[in-house]
């Protein structure tokens, strides 16, 4: 039995889909059109206009070869047993069909590959054909202007003006014309653009709800200001109880496509679309947003993790555990056994309802079992799905069985929500002073040698960006810093003063005084007590501090060496000559502190 070849269109399909489609009439004579249920304006127009032209059928036949123009995802409502065989002219590199004949190509324009074969196989056409295959060139490429165009798209549109194809026609077609009604609803699209930055690129959104969706809006979208001059842009339009969606990159690093297929839709790296039903744009553009933080945000679980981690162990009382935790503001912790194994994850609140009951008891009772761990490489959008999808409060970051680092949600959000400007003043490159180079440069050879991290830190690092002379730097490591003093005393001859006790070491090179600490946290019993001193991460030594001003540290690590670390916004009280804290309690915690203010 010999099945007929059915052209079938996607709903909306543009002016590029339907000349795909008559030229495919043209190269198999025994095609047929399947009756499109809707088409863009400007298709619909020009399918109206040549409908004489167009083989169509209104329904099915019992067996076919289904061929696709213009895509090559499989359209809903075909019965996959009623097909034989697919055939494909696409330039988009997306789809869901594996086996089928055909041309996925990366050109401007799908009927730019339809040509191709037309001319290949010397298939006679018309000045009438030439002209109904141009249009779908023209408006793909942007009359050949847009990224995507290739110079197969202009020796196909040569090839079809050599065949007569009516250029006045063609313009007619081509050209833009909008109503009173198009013009209004897109400057209040124009009023919602949102700008934010990832990775160094902008990214622009606008939204808009209007009670009518109004076709064929996007080409005068796309030549908004704002939206041609971002690397992509996402415009999503809500009307009718659907939410339009059309995305257009400019940069090699962004595939619009491939993200807008994420959510049903298609397309290619320069040009993507999907159209969805009861998700409202702003809920549309949230959900993008978040796909683009973790598809494209390259942070790894490693660097953003809280190391080295609190943890309790096992046989610990209940009513200890919680003062270990009172004492450090944590609302919850890794519970470790003997062996410095991970057994579980005990919180506070659970601390809190168990001491009344079972204070003496061990937690190790108590622990909750089930839950999610993540390895140091793994890429933050698994954190975030385990802390958003499955409600985890912290998240053990787990190497070779021995707990490394933890993560909670604060550190999350404050790795996602870092615009490029954020960032430029977080990262900031500082000119490290000439009497101190060479030293900062070895400590950081060392620390890299022994598996440490090694910082400037505190007022040298506030004197250094006021452009005081330092002759007195604090480091601190996130390691052993004793170890890395010795190391350092070592090869230049020097004595060293370890007090190993405290994590911390001084010595003095030329006119140099140095002091290294181990990274730490500090608890206080009461107002004006010694502190309790524990290891800690860089981050965690920080916020110990007493103003933000100097709570910044610099680098001497090799990979980023010189780069500011300002997680408190102490570069901006500087500028802004403001002294502001750390947190509330940090005056209550050391009443001298009001002094050095």
């Amino acid at each position: 039995m010999v099945c007929p070849k059915v052209v079938f269109l996607s709903e909306g399909a543009d002016l590029d889909s339907l000349s795909a489609a008559y030229g495919v009439l043209k190269l198999y004579p025994d095609a047929y059109l399947l009756k499109p249920k809707h088409l863009s304006k400007k298709a619909g127009e020009v399918f109206k206009k040549y409908k004489e032209k167009f083989r169509v059928i209104q329904e099915l036949p019992n067996c076919l070869e289904l061929v696709l123009v213009d895509t090559h995802f499989f359209p809903e409502g075909i019965p996959k047993e009623k097909v034989k065989k697919v055939i494909v002219y696409d330039h988009h590199p997306s789809g869901d069909i594996k086996e089928f004949e055909g041309r996925v190509e990366k050109v401007g324009a799908a009927t730019t590959l339809v040509v191709e074969e037309i001319k290949e196989r010397g298939v006679e056409i018309s000045p009438e054909d030439a002209t109904l295959l141009a249009f779908g060139i023209y408006e793909d490429t942007g009359n050949l202007t847009y990224e995507g165009t290739t110079p197969r798209d202009a020796l196909a549109l040569a090839f079809l003006l050599e065949k007569g194809a009516n250029l006045r026609e063609i313009r007619e077609v081509i050209t833009e014309t909008y109503t009173q009604e198009q013009i209004e609803a897109v400057g209040k699209i124009v009023q919602s653009v949102e700008k934010f930055f990832l990775n160094g690129k902008k990214i622009s959104f606008a939204t808009a709800v209007l009670e009518r969706y109004q076709p064929d809006i996007n080409t005068l979208l796309y030549e908004i200001k704002d939206l041609k001059e971002s690397d992509a842009f996402f415009v999503i339009i809500e009307a009718e109880g659907k939410t339009y969606v059309f995305g257009r990159s400019q940069s090699e690093d962004i595939d619009v496509g491939e993200i807008l297929s994420h959510f049903g839709g298609g397309g290619h790296r320069e040009a993507g679309a999907v159209k969805l039903e009861n998700v409202s744009a702003e809920r549309i553009k949230e959900l993008i947003k978040a796909f683009l933080k973790r598809k494209y945000v390259k942070l790894k679980v490693r660097d953003i993790m809280n190391t080295p981690p609190f943890v309790l162990e096992e046989h610990i009382s209940v009513k200890d555990a919680l003062v270990e935790l009172s004492e450090r503001g944590i609302a919850n912790a890794p519970v470790i056994n003997r062996e410095g194994k991970l057994v579980g994850i005990i919180s506070k609140k659970a601390l809190l309802k168990l001491a009344k009951l079972y204070p003496e008891e061990p937690i190790e009772l108590f622990v909750n079992r089930d839950f999610y761990t993540l390895p140091p490489d793994a890429p933050v959008w698994e954190a975030e799905e385990i802390l958003t999808k499955f409600g985890q409060k912290l998240i053990p970051v787990v190497e070779d069985g021995t707990v490394v680092g933890v993560i909670t949600r604060l550190d999350l959000l404050q790795a996602v929500k870092e615009d490029l400007e954020k960032l430029k003043e977080k990262r900031k490159k500082v000119k490290i002073p000439e009497n101190i180079e060479e030293i900062a440069r070895e400590v950081g050879e060392i620390a890299k040698e022994k598996g440490f991290k090694a910082y400037i830190v505190g007022g040298v690092v506030r004197d250094i960006l006021l452009g005081k002379e330092v002759w007195d730097v604090d480091f601190v490591v996130e390691g052993n810093a004793v170890e890395l003093a010795k190391e350092l005393a070592k090869r230049h001859g020097v004595n060293v003063h370890p007090f190993p006790e405290f994590g911390t070491a001084h010595l003095k090179i030329g006119k140099i005084k140095l002091e290294f600490a181990t990274a730490r946290r500090e608890t206080y019993s009461r107002p004006g007590a010694y502190p309790k001193v524990e290891p800690a991460s860089l981050k965690e030594d920080l916020i110990r501090r007493d103003f933000t001003i100097n709570a910044m540290a610099i680098s001497v690590n090799s990979e980023d060496y010189g780069t500011l670390i300002d997680y408190f916004g102490g570069l901006r009280d500087l500028k802004d000559k403001v002294i502001r804290v750390l947190h509330p309690v940090s005056f209550i915690e050391d009443p001298v502190r009001i002094l050095r203010a």
